[in-house]
């Protein structure tokens, strides 16, 4: 009987061990998650930033969010592809850094970090009109990693916010070259290739098929018509 008691005692005591290192686990990885959540440099999803400034020696940005939609508004009015937006709001929400001093240190000489100047000055504007500010040095430490000012408390960002120094307007704006909505109906087409030289216009009839204004009896395929459109 002696033995089964201590097999019952043993079973008990791994179970409260594999018990311990269960909950253990779940504590650290909550830990973990609360100090990666403390390490962001704002608490601001992507999506809840409407106004984002972007101060560079190059340029001042400012880009818009709008029912989805982002915009260019500075230095020039222009359209934002939503990926191209999306992006670069999340690669700054998603950015961490950590304090350089654990103690409060009195006045700092910002110079001696690149942060004044600084490479940007970056402030957010979010949904219910909070603004976020701080700044990133304009250049990297020995490591790679990027120097931020928030307020008076000087951080240490990773080698990611190299990404946020890169981008300009000329990197957001949109490449498309048909921005305006609507339907497309008629394409007027001039190549002058020595080995492809051709004038024609493509005309859209109200039943969507395609007729070549030049010859109305020559057949054409809609749906290379429409692939050329979205091409």
């Amino acid at each position: 009987m002696k033995s089964f008691s201590y097999t019952y005692i043993f079973a008990a005591v791994i179970a409260a061990l594999v018990g311990y290192a269960i909950f253990d686990e779940n504590q650290s990885e909550k830990a973990t998650q609360a100090q990666a959540e403390a390490e962001k440099i704002f608490a601001v999803t992507a999506n809840d930033a409407v106004l984002i400034s972007v101060t560079r020696p190059s340029e001042t940005m400012v880009i818009k969010h709008e029912k989805g939609q982002w915009s260019l508004s500075e230095p020039l009015v222009d359209e934002i592809e939503a990926e191209a937006g999306t992006a670069y709001s999340e690669s700054m929400a998603n950015e961490k850094a950590t304090p350089v001093f654990k103690e409060k240190k009195g006045d700092i000489n910002w110079a001696n970090y690149n942060l004044s100047p600084p490479g940007a000055a970056i402030e957010i504007t979010k949904s219910d009109g909070g603004k976020i500010s701080f700044s990133v040095s304009k250049m990297a430490a020995f490591d790679g990693s990027y120097f931020i000012r928030r307020g008076d408390e000087l951080l240490l960002g990773s080698t990611g916010w190299a990404r946020v120094l890169e981008k300009g307007s000329n990197q957001l704006r949109s490449k498309k070259v048909l921005r305006q909505s609507g339907t497309i109906t008629k394409i007027r087409i001039e190549n002058s290739l020595p080995e492809n030289k051709d004038k024609f216009t493509l005309v859209r009839n109200e039943d969507k098929t395609w007729r070549v204004a030049e010859a109305p009896a020559l057949e054409i395929d809609a749906e290379k018509v429409q692939s050329y459109i979205d091409n």
